[in-house]
């Protein structure tokens, strides 16, 4: 779910920016990009855009113009840019609803498989993109050695990077039987990632059964993962767009944990829901806090453009 939140806010929020080259070598012909890929052996990053969406000039800036990132998917990916304006087969081909849309897709099957879809503007769009690359290694090890908790940590986290949440659950739920015969001191890591993947997928009950548990075995936050859950909580509730209680468990959290390192977001996050939630003049106020409170962090970046907004609406009523 969180994976989702991200897009959805920037879809809602982002302002349109200047085009800006990247640095991807990008080919714009989908089948003569299928072939390449089929004759590399590398994986076709499929990308749809349009020159309407303001969330996909911002990639294209953001992440597409940084060096790191083009330099990994120059290396790593044959990459195809897809106008869907232009290329309304393809995008009907792939089932794009929402732009921007990446995907991944192994090319060597007779149909081809894929691997990994990014719907939005993403800030961990890289770290997702190098997940892929890590899941075939860390599986090969958890073959060697199946029993190692570390381990099944490690590769819980990666699939959960590229959405692979039942893979996850699958792992998880194997690393608390081990540590149930033989205390690892992971069960509180083992029991948050997997509240995490169930609330991905929607079971909302197993979840909080997950997360309880380890509430009730660290009571006094010594993994410092209680505040995380909480916060995933709060974000679950945004992406269900249940505004009204995402604010007050945000409120709860900001009076909790003052001292969380999350709490910039969930500065910013309480903004987001008293905006969604009609409360526009507070939203501008909250938004502005977070820009004077945390300068040159993310949130303050997102905080800076849901101010301008909110506060474009609030001229709009007068």
């Amino acid at each position: 779910m969180r994976q989702m939140i991200r897009a959805g806010l920037v879809l809602l929020f982002a302002a349109a920016v200047a085009h800006a080259d990247g640095k991807v070598e990008w080919m714009t012909d989908h089948d003569a990009a299928l072939k390449k890929a089929k004759e590399s052996g590398k994986l076709l990053h499929v990308h749809f855009q349009a020159e309407w969406c303001g969330p996909c000039k911002v990639m294209e800036k953001e992440t597409f113009g940084d060096a790191e990132t083009a330099a990994f998917l120059n290396e790593t990916f044959v990459n195809v840019l897809i106008d869907t304006d232009k290329d309304g087969a393809t995008a009907e081909k792939y089932g794009v609803g929402g732009i921007p849309d990446s995907r991944l897709v192994d090319v060597s099957g007779a149909s081809g498989n894929e691997v990994l879809r990014i719907v939005g503007h993403r800030r961990d769009f890289l770290s997702r993109m190098r997940a892929v690359g890590e899941v075939a290694g860390l599986e090969k090890e958890l073959a060697a050695k199946p029993d190692d908790v570390a381990l099944i940590l490690k590769a819980s986290e990666v699939y959960g990077r590229i959405g692979r949440h039942v893979d996850a659950i699958g792992v998880l739920e194997r690393g608390l039987e081990l540590d149930a015969a033989t205390p690892s001191g992971k069960k509180i890591h083992l029991l948050y990632r997997l509240g995490l993947s169930l609330s991905a997928l929607d079971q909302v009950e197993r979840s909080e059964m997950a997360w309880q548990q380890a509430a009730r075995e660290d009571k006094d936050n010594k993994s410092g993962l209680i505040d995380d859950m909480q916060m995933a909580r709060c974000e679950k509730q945004i992406g269900d767009e249940d505004y009204l209680a995402a604010e007050r468990s945000l409120q709860v959290f900001i009076e909790r944990y003052p001292d969380s390192d999350r709490i910039a977001r969930a500065k910013y996050l309480y903004g987001v829901s008293q905006f969604f939630g009609g409360r526009n003049e507070e939203a501008i106020s909250t938004f502005q806090d977070v820009v004077r409170s945390y300068p040159g962090t993310d949130e303050a970046e997102d905080a800076a453009r849901s101010l301008k907004l909110a506060e474009k609406k609030s001229k709009g009523k007068k």
